[in-house]
């Protein structure tokens, strides 16, 4: 039997069979949680679509229900963290504070960091051949450890 929910942004899931809750965020698909009841799948996308849509959007209850008395949206510490990492920060169009990562990315300058001391980094990086001719022999081609 296929359930479908009547909330928005609430789905079945037929993997862990709950009710599933995520949100599109400018065109990024955005893991809200697993739920055993559909209702609270369908706060938990209400929560989430007011903190990062604001308070005019859509929602599936009255919007009421997640203001506190000073009209702010109440805040919600699992969420609040789930709208603050790299992939909602991304969605949001915010810049995620940028790591500095250890592959050969432009981030990093081009340069692999392997954990190694600079004597032994020079061991292990590959060697740059002088000559400019385009046929490839095997002499030229051997691999070296990074």
């Amino acid at each position: 039997m296929l359930k479908a929910s009547s909330f928005r942004g609430v789905t079945w899931s037929k993997r862990h069979l709950r009710w599933q809750a995520g949100i599109s965020l400018q065109g990024r698909y955005l893991y809200v949680g697993i739920f055993d009841d559909e209702q609270e799948a369908a706060k938990a996308w209400d929560l989430v679509a007011l903190k990062s849509r604001g308070i005019s959007t859509a929602t599936n209850f009255p919007v009421g229900s997640y203001l506190d008395t000073d009209g702010a949206i109440v805040p919600h510490a699992k969420y609040d963290k789930l709208l603050s990492n790299r992939k909602a920060k991304r969605a949001l169009g915010e810049a995620a504070p940028s790591l500095p990562c250890s592959c050969s990315c432009k981030q990093n300058g081009g340069k692999k960091d392997l954990g190694l001391s600079a004597a032994n980094q020079a061991q292990y990086k590959p060697s740059s051949s002088s000559s400019s001719s385009s046929s490839s022999s095997s002499s030229n081609n051997s691999r070296v450890p990074l």
